[in-house]
Order: C-alpha cells, then structure tokens, then sequence
C-alpha cells in the first residue's frame, strides 16, 4: 500500500481548487505516472471527515466526487448524517486505487483509526474533548 498519511491534508478553502484540478479544470496535468501505467485524476477516490457544524461530531466516508458528496451531506441526503447537517470538510486524501481508499476507511472507523485521526488529522481547534 502506497504512503497515504504524505502531504495530503487539505481544508474545506481548498476543496474546490483541488477537486476541480483533479477533474483537469486547473492548469496541471490531468494523469500521472505510476509505475508503468497511466493514472488519470478522474479516477480518484477520497476518504474524508466531515464535522457536524450542529452537534460537532465527525463523520468518515469514501467517496469518488468529493464535491458531489459534501453537497449531498448538507442537502440531507445521507440517511446516518441527515439529522446532523450542516457539515464543513475537516480533512481529506485523495487515492488512485479504489481498495486502498476502502482499505483506509475502514481503518479510520476502527479503534485505532479513531485515536489515529484525532491525534494527526483533525485540527485541535476541531475536537471536543
């Protein structure tokens, strides 16, 4: 599994930026090298953290239009957070391979996961504790 930790914390103020450039709307290139073979932004895959602006707790997901499912978390369109909506983006990164993004995910739901992403991922001025 490639490092997934890196230089991959962004904020909610970047988002638009990011997600836009990784669908080749920005002025970088839209696919990269990996190896051998070719990896195209649009194939990227996100776990992210969501912070309920109404109860302040934290939700983890995975999803492959991060932009699209933010908006749907806020438009209660999610069944487990629509009684907690608004959310702000918390933390996001960005994955070529589909298992890898899931593999992290599921990390981050776990017990060890949890500890991980207050202590390293969520910004102190973010958790309650």
């Amino acid at each position: 599994m490639k490092s997934w930790l890196g230089e991959a914390v962004h904020s909610e103020a970047s988002l638009s930026t990011e997600v836009h450039r990784h669908q080749g709307y920005g002025t970088s290139a839209t696919s990269a090298k990996v190896g051998a073979e070719e990896c195209s932004y649009h194939d990227m895959h996100y776990v992210y953290i969501i912070q309920s602006q109404k109860d302040q707790s934290f939700y983890k997901g995975f999803t492959s239009d991060l932009k699209k499912q933010l908006a749907k978390h806020n438009q209660r369109g999610q069944k487990y957070t629509s009684s907690k909506a608004p959310f702000s983006l918390v933390w996001y990164c960005g994955f070529l391979a589909k298992k890898d993004a899931l593999h992290f995910e599921k990390y981050l739901k776990s017990g060890s996961g949890f500890a991980f992403a207050k202590k390293r991922l969520i910004p102190k001025t973010n958790t309650s504790a």
